[in-house]
């Protein structure tokens, strides 16, 4: 009995802390210059608050849609001088479900999981530039199959686990340049990104910082539930 109060305390605090967010846009039809497969529906968000914290619910946009579009037609979401990130936002999913294309550039955000990315199983395109992000893990595309361009360019990654790309039978363009393995370069053909993950699998970008034992993994483990789900209730 005491631990089924307990429990119901926690959820009534966690409830008590959350708050719904807005998403201010500008929507557009985005044509990229290096896609030729058409336009994308996006919104370029306008305020740069940070609303990653994963107890914020974000259901509510701003913003004057396209005539005949609403939310559900949003393909793309482009984030710009985003300084106030430290996370992902993987919560822009309460407000567009059908998004295909993520860019991200000049944020705080230092990692990036696979639980980051299981809310877009449809991505195609994801970009997160001029960041701080260091380890790519070895199960971080595993929701997105469907994957086809990712840009990584001028954050400090300093190891790629040597999986990473492997089974991502879509990808046909990587970019890896300007980070701390700088050997790595880019390539938009399918040739040139199989050479990519050789060099990889080669060991060309891979720091014994970010390999744990079985040990510091349980460790780990456990930190993380303890960190995500117990401490990290605030509203930034």
């Amino acid at each position: 009995m005491k631990n089924f109060c307990s429990l119901i305390f926690l959820i009534i605090l966690a409830l008590s802390q959350t708050k719904s967010e807005i998403i201010k846009c500008r929507y557009h039809m985005n044509s990229l210059w290096w896609e030729s497969n058409g336009n994308y529906y996006e919104c370029e968000v306008l305020n740069k608050k940070n609303f990653t914290d994963q107890w914020i619910t974000i259901n509510r946009t701003e913003g004057h849609h396209l005539r005949g579009k609403s939310n559900n037609d949003v393909q793309s979401i482009y984030i710009d001088n985003a300084l106030k990130l430290h996370k992902f936002p993987k919560n822009i999913r309460h407000a567009f479900k059908h998004l295909i294309l993520i860019r991200i550039v000049s944020s705080k955000i230092n990692k990036l999981s696979s639980d980051d990315l299981k809310f877009f199983p449809k991505l195609k395109f994801l970009y997160i530039r001029s960041s701080h992000i260091e380890n790519i893990e070895h199960d971080l595309l595993k929701h997105n199959p469907e994957i086809e361009v990712i840009d990584f360019v001028n954050n400090k990654i300093v190891h790629i686990d040597e999986k990473t790309f492997s089974d991502l039978k879509h990808l046909r363009a990587l970019d890896l340049r300007f980070n701390e393995c700088q050997n790595l370069g880019h390539s938009n053909s399918r040739t040139g990104v199989e050479k990519i993950i050789k060099q990889i699998k080669e060991g060309e970008c891979q720091s014994d910082k970010f390999k744990e034992s079985s040990g510091d993994f349980v460790m780990n483990f456990f930190r993380k539930v303890f960190y995500e789900h117990v401490l990290d209730i605030k509203v930034y």
